[in-house]
């Protein structure tokens, strides 16, 4: 229960900023607000601030700000504001999330940041592992030896499907512990532990780093930009691989596949530490800057796109057909979420 508490508190604290973006923003250029919500109705909470309606919804897995003239474009407000003041309204809330994830990387340095390595470690044990008495946290995994045939992987991902593609068969590991090289003779398994894995062990490809005060923030912000454009290249790849036939390395995950990985992190909080959560939390800030800026319907990219045209034709989309293109864009991303979620809860339930 406090894993999905906390998970909520996270996910929502993104959510605020982005929102307290686009409020920001609005307040620069004198805007009335009429509601800042958190979370969609019905709503739990209300009270009026000022002019603003400051709100909570049982459904904390959005959130939105009301402007005034939004929904009337013959309204003073909003709509009537220049083009360009539009634009950096609607993009206030993606600017703000880059602040975070810079914000929270700068922290994650300072206390203990997670840098990826070509190695894969031992970093924990599941209740069900067969191998507690074998392995130690830390061990460092080099080869393995099936038939005299010796193998070496890229990544724990690879690693765990060979094992699983080799049940019942003895093998050699060869693994590193505290600079010693050492070979371990086991069998795996004749099928899969009940949470899915062989080894019963949790993997990992990173060490940690840390940076001294105020160094620390300098490295944020290069690993905030170095994320980012990480962010772009690989879907640029998942939409090349998509369109030349290839095969997709990653796979697209919605809310329960990346609570299934922040309940991963929090249960082996010993093992990875606040500095890989507030890691985490910084990458989902910039998944979220990214995915919004998008030149979709409906995402603030898309609205983005509307006000560029009207700033280049000097004329307005009709409000009507504008409402209708952002509302299929919104239903065609509830379904793709929806059909996302169904994806990640079967895979849960196979792992079971």
């Amino acid at each position: 229960m406090m894993d999905i508490l906390s998970f909520l508190f996270f996910l929502n604290l993104i959510i605020f900023v982005h929102e307290f973006g686009h409020f920001l923003m609005a307040k620069k250029f004198k805007l009335p607000v009429l509601e800042f919500s958190l979370g969609f109705p019905p709503k739990i909470f209300s009270k009026k601030i000022k002019e603003t309606v400051c709100s909570f919804g049982i459904l904390l897995l959005g959130g939105y700000v009301k402007l005034k003239g939004e929904e009337n474009p013959e309204e003073e407000g909003f709509y009537t504001l220049p083009v360009g003041k539009r634009i950096i309204i609607t993009l206030g809330g993606a600017l703000m999330n880059f602040f975070l994830a810079y914000f929270l990387f700068s922290l994650s340095f300072l206390i203990a940041f997670p840098r990826p390595t070509q190695q894969i470690i031992i970093s924990g044990f599941l209740l069900d592992s067969p191998f507690k008495e074998i392995f130690s946290i830390g061990d460092i995994i080099r080869s393995l030896k099936i038939d005299n045939k010796e193998f070496y992987f890229k990544n724990p991902q690879e690693f765990s499907s060979f094992l699983k593609n080799n049940l019942g068969k003895d093998i050699v590991l060869k693994i590193e512990r505290r600079g010693e090289l050492k070979e371990v003779n086991l069998r795996l398994p004749e099928k899969a532990l009940s949470s899915g894995g062989v080894l019963g062990v949790y993997l990992s490809n990173f060490v940690f780093e840390t940076k001294p005060f105020p160094l620390n923030f300098v490295y944020g912000l290069k690993e905030t930009v170095s994320q980012f454009l990480n962010i772009i290249s690989n879907f640029y790849f998942f939409l090349k691989s998509l369109f030349e036939g290839e095969k997709i390395a990653g796979e697209i995950v919605g809310p329960v596949g990346i609570f299934s990985y922040y309940q991963y992190i929090i249960n082996n909080i010993e093992n990875f530490g606040l500095g890989y959560v507030f890691y985490f939390i910084g990458v989902l800030s910039l998944y979220l800057v990214f995915f919004n800026i998008l030149p979709f319907p409906a995402l603030d990219g898309g609205r983005v796109i509307f006000f560029i045209y009207e700033g280049l034709t000097k004329r307005r989309l009709n409000v009507k057909i504008e409402s209708l293109i952002h509302q299929i864009g919104f239903y065609f991303l509830f379904f793709l979420l929806l059909l996302i979620t169904f994806k990640d809860i079967l895979k849960l339930l196979k792992q079971r």
